[in-house]
């Protein structure tokens, strides 16, 4: 009797492979489809999808988020900085990193 191939009993008996699916998002690989749908449907694959549009998009994002925090009343432009109280930014505009950033500004105009 002559000893088998390595790849088993040769290609007439071998199982048609199924096409791989996977996430490439979470670096994983699913048996079936229904798993994948589960997948791409869970909590875990969204805050990674989220992640991952953030590192691509994080600059647009910012400027949204600086825009939106603009809209806030107590807010100082110059700065970028966002407080809760009327005293915080009296208190704000009076300090240091306010002054420091305000007077080459006002250097400049004058």
């Amino acid at each position: 009797m002559e000893p088998l191939p390595k790849g088993g009993l040769g290609g007439a008996l071998a199982k048609p492979r199924r096409p791989v699916i996977a996430c490439s998002v979470c670096q994983i690989r699913f048996n079936s489809q229904s798993q994948a749908a589960a997948h791409y449907q869970g909590n875990r694959h969204a805050r990674r999808l989220k992640g991952l549009e953030a590192a691509r998009g994080g600059q647009e994002e910012e400027e949204e988020e600086e825009k939106a925090k603009a809209k806030r009343l107590l807010y100082c432009a110059l700065c970028k900085v966002a407080v809760n109280s009327l005293s915080q930014l009296e208190a704000h505009n009076k300090g240091t990193k306010h002054r420091a950033v305000l007077e080459p500004r006002v250097d400049a105009a004058g």
